[in-house]
């Protein structure tokens, strides 16, 4: 799973240096849809190394970052540490599945401050636990 993490957001970095090179901002709404897919992707990878599971509880199907935060064993961590809890904040109310439908034009340093966050965020959930052997 944290390859496909990983996967998302080299594609969201691509989205964002193609919209810088051809001078199309447009194109950094996806970017930014990239960049919290890859958050959403990670959460539910931890949930399922939490719960030592490759399956993904129906209840978990949803796309609420904050939901599937608190149903990590990281949610305690991620509350208790300001920086990191802050960066999370505001991940959270820049994403929303609802970015597939707009095409907002976002600023190229706002998104890569965006993925950079993304990028701490999926390690620490990743650096926080040990993924279940095959």
């Amino acid at each position: 799973m944290r390859a496909l993490v990983d996967l998302r957001l080299e594609d969201a970095r691509a989205l964002l240096a193609v919209s810088v090179q051809s001078k199309q901002p447009q194109r950094r709404n996806g970017a930014v849809y990239l960049g919290g897919y890859a958050v959403e992707c990670a959460l539910k990878a931890r949930i399922c190394a939490d719960r030592r599971t490759r399956t993904l509880e129906a209840q978990y199907f949803t796309h609420d970052l904050e939901r599937l935060a608190q149903a990590t064993t990281a949610s305690l961590a991620l509350a208790g540490d300001l920086s990191l809890r802050r960066r999370f904040v505001r991940i959270i109310s820049t994403w929303d599945v609802s970015l597939r439908y707009t095409a907002r034009h976002w600023d190229a340093a706002e998104v890569e401050r965006f993925l950079t966050m993304v990028k701490d965020l999926t390690q620490w959930l990743f650096a926080s636990w040990s993924q279940p052997k095959p």
